[in-house]
C-alpha cells in the first residue's frame, strides 16, 4: 500500500457580505453563515494506473467563533484563486461527500474528512476535478489555516492511499530554508503480531548521583543532572572527562524543559544561495532478520525509583521516593513520616533529579523555503518480536543494595493509538509522562488521560520575549523525503 500527501494548489474563501472582494491570498479559509471556501489538488503526481483505496481531506483549524458542523461537496465548476468572489463562485453537488463536526475542543488541532467516493470518480476521469467546496451545515463560524498562513505552514493537504505498484524515485527538490517543525502525523496500520519472545533477564536499575561532577568517575547506570536535563552513564566514566552533553559514554534520560516563547520577529535577512541538487538514491532490500543474541549476565542490584507524581506537603515519603514540583523532579534522600518538606528548600531530604527548562533566548523567525518534490518510500523492514515484560524486582532496604529495580522506557514522542507498556516514557508539549498502564493500540493523551499516565517532568514556564536575534545561518540540505510524510504541526 502507497500513500501520497499532495498539498493544496489553490485555496480561497469567499463571503457574501462583501460579493465582489478575492480573498486568495488570505492566511485563514472561513466558514461560517456567510462564508464558503472553496480547495483543489492537483492529482498529476499520482502514479499511472494506481488505484484509489482511500483519500482523507486534512485540515487545520485556525479558529472557532462559535461551534458547528460543515459539508464537503465537489465543486461543479471551474475557478481561481485569485479571481474567485461570492458573487462568480461555481456551485455544488446535490450530495454532500461529508459532514465534520467543528467544537472548542478542535481549536489548533487537525481534523479529517473522508473523501474517497469523489476522488476515485477524480482519478477515473468519470466527474471533473473542480476541488472541494466547504459549506456550513448549522450555524458555526470557524476558520482553517490555507497554504498562504506562513505562521504555522499548516496548509489543507490530501492523503491518498494508492494500491498498485510504487513509481520511481523523483529527482531532489531545490534546497529550502528549513521550516519550523511539523505536527505528529496520523500513526500507520500497525504491523501483524510477532511471535512471543522469552521472557527477558530482570530490567537494570539505576543510581541517582545527583549534580554532575567531572573531577569524579561514573560506573555503568549511574544518573546526574547537568544543565537542567538528566543522563545515565552507558559505560565506566573516567575523572576530569567531558560533559555528559558531549560525551558519548553519557545517554540523555530526561530532557531538558521547552524552550520558552520565540521574541518578536526581526527584519528578514537575504535569502541564502539554493543548494545543489542531490541524487535521488535507491531503496535497498529489507534484510533478513537476525538471529537473537545470548542473554548477558544479570549485572548488579541497583537503586530502583518510584515515581510519586506531584509532591504534596506532610505526606510520607521514603528514600528514593520521586516527586515534581514548579517543573523540577527532586528524589528522596530520607525517610519522611507524614511531616514531608519542600523539595525546593529542604536539601538535607531531598535532591534535585531533574531541573525545570530555563527560558530560552529569543530569536528571530526566518522566512520558509520552498518545499521540495517527494521522494519514494522506503520499503518497510519486517516486524520484529517482542519479547515479554522481565519481572519486576522487589524494593530493597533503604541504605543496602536491593533487587533489581523496574528500570524506565524511554519512546520519545507520544504517537495516538499506539501500544505502550507500564513505565514507558514519552514526550508531549515540552512535558514527561509515564504509562501507569498497559495500552494496547489505543494509547489516549497524556495530557488529559490521568488513568494511564502520571506527569514526571513538566514543560519549563515560558520566557519573557527577548530581543529581536541576528539572521539564522544557512540551513542543511534537506533529505529525500517520502511519498507518505506527516502532517506537519510547528
Amino acid at each position: 500500500m502507497a500513500h501520497a500527501q499532495l498539498p493544496a494548489t489553490a485555496d480561497s474563501s469567499v463571503n457574501s457580505s462583501d460579493p465582489t472582494t478575492n480573498y486568495g491570498t488570505s492566511p485563514v479559509l472561513a466558514v461560517g453563515p456567510t462564508s464558503e471556501t472553496f480547495i483543489v489538488f492537483n492529482l498529476a503526481s499520482l502514479p499511472p494506473g494506481a488505484t484509489v483505496q482511500k483519500a482523507t481531506l486534512v485540515l487545520f483549524v485556525d479558529s472557532v467563533t462559535a461551534a458547528g458542523k460543515f459539508y464537503v461537496f465537489p465543486a461543479d465548476g471551474s475557478w481561481g484563486e485569485l479571481t474567485l468572489t461570492y458573487d462568480n463562485r461555481p456551485g455544488h453537488d446535490t450530495s454532500p461527500e461529508e459532514v465534520v463536526n467543528i467544537t472548542a475542543a478542535t481549536l489548533q488541532r487537525y481534523v479529517m474528512a473522508d473523501v474517497t467516493s469523489v476522488v476515485q470518480q477524480w482519478v477515473a476521469g468519470t466527474l471533473p476535478n473542480y476541488g472541494f467546496k466547504l459549506m456550513p451545515a448549522s450555524d458555526g463560524s470557524f476558520g482553517f489555516d490555507s497554504k498562504e498562513n506562513t505562521l504555522t505552514s499548516h496548509q489543507p493537504q490530501l492523503i491518498v492511499e494508492l494500491a498498485g505498484p510504487e513509481g520511481p524515485a523523483g529527482p531532489q527538490g531545490i534546497q529550502g530554508m528549513q521550516g519550523p517543525a511539523g505536527a505528529n502525523g496520523a500513526m500507520g496500520a500497525p504491523g501483524l503480531q510477532g511471535n512471543p519472545g522469552t521472557n527477558g533477564t530482570n530490567g537494570q536499575g539505576f543510581n541517582f548521583i545527583g549534580p554532575f561532577n567531572a573531577a569524579t568517575g561514573n560506573s555503568p547506570y549511574d544518573v546526574v543532572t547537568y544543565n537542567g536535563a538528566a543522563y545515565v552513564a552507558n559505560t565506566t566514566v573516567a575523572p576530569n572527562g567531558a560533559t555528559p552533553d558531549v560525551n558519548p559514554a553519557w545517554t540523555l534520560f530526561v530532557p531538558q524543559g521547552a524552550t520558552g516563547a520565540t521574541g518578536a520577529t526581526g527584519t528578514q535577512g537575504p535569502a541564502g544561495p539554493t543548494g545543489a541538487t542531490g541524487s535521488a538514491g535507491s531503496t535497498g532490500a529489507t534484510g533478513p532478520q537476525g538471529p537473537a543474541g545470548a542473554a548477558g549476565t544479570n549485572g548488579t542490584n541497583g537503586v530502583a525509583f518510584n515515581f510519586r507524581s506531584a509532591w504534596v506537603s506532610g505526606a510520607t515519603y521514603t528514600v528514593n521516593d520521586v516527586v515534581i514540583e514548579n517543573g523540577n523532579s527532586y528524589v528522596a534522600t530520607a525517610v519522611l513520616n507524614n511531616d514531608a518538606t519542600d523539595p525546593a528548600t529542604d536539601t538535607a531530604n531531598w535532591s534535585l533529579m531533574a531541573q525545570a527548562g530555563a527560558p530560552g533566548a529569543a530569536g528571530s523567525q526566518g522566512p520558509q523555503g520552498l518545499t521540495g518534490l517527494t521522494g519514494p518510500q522506503g520499503a518497510q523492514g519486517p516486524q520484529g518480536s517482542i519479547g515479554a515484560t522481565g519481572l519486576t524486582g522487589p524494593q530493597g532496604n533503604p541504605g543496602t543494595n536491593g533487587t533489581n529495580g523496574v528500570g524506565f522506557n524511554f519512546r520519545s514522542a507520544w504517537v495516538s493509538g499506539a501500544t505502550y507498556a507500564v513505565n514507558d516514557v514519552v514526550t508531549e508539549n515540552g512535558n514527561s509522562y509515564l504509562a501507569t498502564a498497559v495500552l494496547n493500540n489505543d494509547a489516549t493523551d497524556p495530557a488529559t488521560d490521568t488513568t494511564n499516565w502520571s506527569l514526571m517532568a513538566q514543560a519549563g514556564a515560558p520566557g519573557a520575549a527577548g530581543a529581536t536575534g541576528p539572521q539564522g545561518p544557512q540551513g542543511l540540505t534537506g533529505l529525500t523525503g517520502s511519498a507518505a510524510h506527516r502532517a506537519r504541526k510547528a
